[in-house]
């Protein structure tokens, strides 16, 4: 007998499952919830393609020119504050928080900052020397060494359902499941209404911002093919994982 992939009853399908398609409202909006703040704190600090950073947090390594080699692996000396000027920043697909199935949503977001280390070395050699500086490119996650959420409910919203997540939803029902992802839903709302923005780390100060009116505009032009890549991305991967690993502890 055929049964709904998504809540295993014999009396329709998934595409007329009311729980997949209320799941699936939810998470349009935490996902599109979410892509707006990014952008909005983007906008807010100034971020986009020339801005100039300045990172002094020893914890940040990155690919450093050797005379010796064509790299070297290092690591910022916080008392030498090392600069950085964006490249570009790669946003193809977003997701709000970790979904175990797909290795690459190990972490909150595919978008990455690509950004030229500008060397102390490179930049003494511009006086008094005929030989041309050169530059390290640096590939980072933003989410993971930029960001930081500043609100406390909003935070831990989002990691216990990454917690719920991880462990199958064992133990969780399906009201409880719900909740959780209503409860994120809403403190994305409220954090988004209230105009705040995600914290950037505390050792990065960005020198040189790009004018918000301009920023909007960026990032506007980009906006809705990021939340409809991420919102398929997101869909496809949330239906497999659910079907497959929670739907048994739900119903």
């Amino acid at each position: 007998m055929r049964s709904c992939s998504y809540c295993c009853s014999v009396e329709h399908d998934r595409r007329k499952c009311s729980y997949y398609q209320e799941d699936l409202a939810i998470l349009y909006d935490i996902t599109s919830l979410y892509i707006n703040i990014v952008l909005d704190s983007l906008v807010h600090y100034g971020i986009g393609p020339t801005a100039l950073l300045s990172v002094s947090d020893s914890s940040f390594h990155f690919y450093k020119n050797n005379p010796d080699a064509s790299f070297v692996w290092s690591k910022i000396d916080s008392e030498i504050p090392e600069l950085f000027v964006v490249d570009k920043i790669r946003m193809l697909e977003v997701c709000p928080f970790a979904i175990p199935l797909n290795t690459s949503y190990n972490t909150r977001g595919e978008y990455h900052i690509t950004m030229s280390h500008l060397e102390t070395a490179s930049l003494n050699m511009l006086v008094g020397s005929s030989k041309l500086p050169s530059y390290a490119m640096v590939n980072r996650n933003m989410r993971s060494w930029l960001w930081s959420i500043p609100s406390e409910s909003l935070r831990d919203s989002l990691q216990g359902l990454e917690t719920v997540l991880w462990r199958e939803s064992r133990g969780t029902s399906r009201q409880s499941f719900t909740k959780l992802l209503e409860t994120a839903r809403r403190n994305l709302e409220k954090f988004r209404y209230e105009k705040k923005y995600f914290d950037i780390m505390k050792d990065a100060v960005v020198l040189s911002g790009i004018p918000a009116e301009t920023l909007k505009k960026y990032y506007e032009f980009k906006k809705q093919k990021i939340i409809k890549t991420s919102l398929d991305k997101t869909m496809k991967t949330w239906y497999k994982y659910y079907s497959k690993k929670i739907k048994h502890n739900h119903f």
